[in-house]
């Protein structure tokens, strides 16, 4: 469906004054008798039959003109909505300015959004805004709906996890990254968010990304990924240790699952990007791509890790080996050139993908970016990267 991202004018309350003028009258009948027995006061103008006095500019005894047009100032709802925000322009073909013709778009009119975790057991996934903080649930099934805002003097969200016990406690984690340091926020839905951690190195790219092996939380920023073996999910997340350390600057990390266990980073940098899976202790790469040095989100499917590229405009499925924990082939690629910067992925339940972008933020957007998309697991070979 075309899922239209609601924006963020207040409604128009609808004018009632017209609608129950008569339901006033009636409560001041009935309010009489009460009103006698005490102190007030009438004058003989009470016995003669009731009649409500108009109110500026309005006169209640005549009635609507036949035909004429609602204003706009104070428009009717429809049937069963008490309010009604102001439509939005529509285009020449008829469809309003975010709303997007590809039915695989779900969320439309964002600013750029990179951190998109999925939910499990549901077809719906949690993004946040990078620069607002925003937070919003996504679906192919309904518009897009608040979940939190994170103060932005926090700092950029750039990536999201679920809690390991998400299905009890409801709670997300983020990673925020800010000048020379890096913090981690909790945050359940329609509450504030805490900071947990704080002091953590700075980005070298302004990435940086969060995932939970087992039960152990883990960010990676900078060339570091951080442990936490203490964090249990109360209070303040505590003591840190460096889990691995590649090469270049981490962009993101995601948890693996099945037959791929531990968690995947991807790295960047002027020699190109990596996925590399984080394991005892090390970080070993599984795939390489020399001349994409921006390879930023990832989110592990029952094939292997997806990983966005945005500046190759696609994302990449990579097939591991289980044994080897490699990749035996190219990647292939998936929605090539049809979103532009594809800079976050995140797995949804029925091995669905869900990918946002950021054209806003160095791309080409068009009317409806920045967007979330339902992403095709399969797609064409991309034999030309190694």
């Amino acid at each position: 469906m075309h899922a239209q991202f609601p924006r963020t004018e207040p409604p128009r309350l609808r004018d009632t004054s017209r609608s129950f003028r008569w339901m006033t009258a009636a409560a001041a009948l009935s309010l009489a008798p009460m009103l006698a027995a005490g102190c007030a006061q009438f004058d003989d103008s009470q016995s003669a039959p009731f009649s409500p006095v108009a109110g500026a500019g309005e006169n209640f005894g005549e009635a609507p003109e036949p035909n004429k047009p609602p204003d706009m100032g104070q428009r009717e709802p429809s049937p069963g909505q008490g309010e009604q925000p102001d439509l939005p322009p529509q285009t020449p073909d008829g469809r309003t300015e975010c709303e997007d013709p590809d039915p695989a778009v779900i969320a439309t009119c964002l600013e750029p959004t990179s951190a998109v975790v999925g939910l499990p057991d549901s077809a719906e996934a949690i993004l946040a805004e990078r620069d607002t903080g925003q937070m919003f649930v996504v679906s192919d099934a309904e518009a897009p709906k608040p979940f939190a805002r994170i103060d932005p003097s926090e700092g950029a969200v750039v990536s999201l996890a679920l809690s390991p016990s998400y299905a009890q406690d409801r709670l997300v984690y983020a990673v925020l990254v800010s000048g020379g340091e890096t913090k981690v926020a909790r945050i359940a839905e329609g509450d504030e968010a805490k900071i947990v951690a704080d002091g953590l190195p700075g980005s070298e790219n302004g990435r940086a990304g969060i995932a939970f092996n087992d039960d152990e939380m883990l960010v990676g920023v900078g060339r570091e990924v951080i442990g936490f073996p203490e964090f249990e999910g109360i209070g303040e997340a505590g003591r840190t240790e460096t889990v691995a350390s590649t090469d270049s600057p981490i962009s993101g990390l995601c948890a693996g699952a099945g037959i791929f266990p531990g968690v995947y980073a991807t790295t960047g940098g002027t020699a190109g990007g990596a996925l590399m899976r984080v394991d005892e202790g090390a970080a070993l790469r599984v795939w390489s791509w020399p001349d994409q040095p921006s390879v930023h989100g990832c989110a592990v499917t029952t094939t292997g890790p997806a990983v966005a590229i945005p500046d190759a405009e696609r994302v990449d499925m990579v097939v591991v080996d289980p044994a080897s924990g490699t990749a035996p082939a190219p990647p292939t690629a998936v929605a090539e050139g049809q979103y532009g910067r594809l800079s976050g992925v995140g797995l949804m339940a029925g091995n669905a993908l869900v990918g946002t972008t950021t054209n806003k933020a160095g791309g080409s957007p068009v009317q409806t970016d920045d967007r979330a998309i339902i992403l095709p697991i399969s797609g064409s070979s991309a034999d030309e990267r190694t």
